[in-house]
C-alpha cells in the first residue's frame, strides 16, 4: 500500500491524468488475472444473479468509484495524508456491514478495531513526533 500511495504521488505530482493513470492499473490487474485463472485453471464461469450482483457492486463502488476519487484527491494532497486515508478503510467497511450488510455489532471486534487503525495512523508519523527530543539527541 505505501509503495502505492508514493508512486501515484509520483505520477500525480508530474500532470499524469487520474482518470488515465486509473485505467492503467485496473488494465494491467484485469489482465494480471485473466492470466492468473488460466495459469491455476481456476473457475471463470459465474452461475447465479446473486453472484453477479456482488460482482458488479464490488468492481462498480468499492473498486472503481473508490480509486478514481483517491487517485484525484491524492493529485492535491500529501502521501501521508493519503496513506491516513488508506488506514480508515477497515473503519468504513466495518461501519458499512454493520449498517448495511446486517453484521453483528461485537463490542471486541470494535476495540480490537480501533487498536488495529490506531497503530496504523501512529505508524505514519514522522519520527520526530514519537521520539522524545532527549532520546534523539542521545542516539546522535
Amino acid at each position: 500500500c505505501g509503495l502505492y500511495v508514493l508512486f501515484s504521488d509520483k505520477y500525480l505530482k508530474n500532470d499524469i491524468d487520474p482518470v488515465t493513470l486509473c485505467f492503467q492499473q485496473f488494465a494491467t490487474v484485469a489482465l494480471l488475472s485473466f492470466i492468473w485463472v488460466l495459469i491455476f485453471d481456476l473457475p471463470f464461469a459465474v452461475t447465479n444473479f446473486s453472484t453477479w450482483y456482488v460482482i458488479a457492486y464490488l468492481t462498480i463502488f468499492a473498486t472503481v468509484i473508490t480509486f478514481v476519487v483517491y487517485v484525484f484527491v491524492q493529485k492535491y494532497s500529501t502521501p501521508m495524508k493519503c496513506s491516513l486515508i488508506f488506514a480508515l478503510e477497515p473503519v468504513f467497511a466495518a461501519l458499512f456491514a454493520w449498517q448495511l450488510g446486517g453484521e453483528t455489532f461485537v463490542f471486541q471486534q470494535v476495540v480490537g478495531g480501533v487498536m488495529i487503525v490506531v497503530a496504523m495512523m501512529i505508524s505514519e508519523l514522522p519520527t520526530e513526533y514519537l521520539m522524545p527530543k532527549k532520546l534523539k539527541r542521545d542516539r546522535v
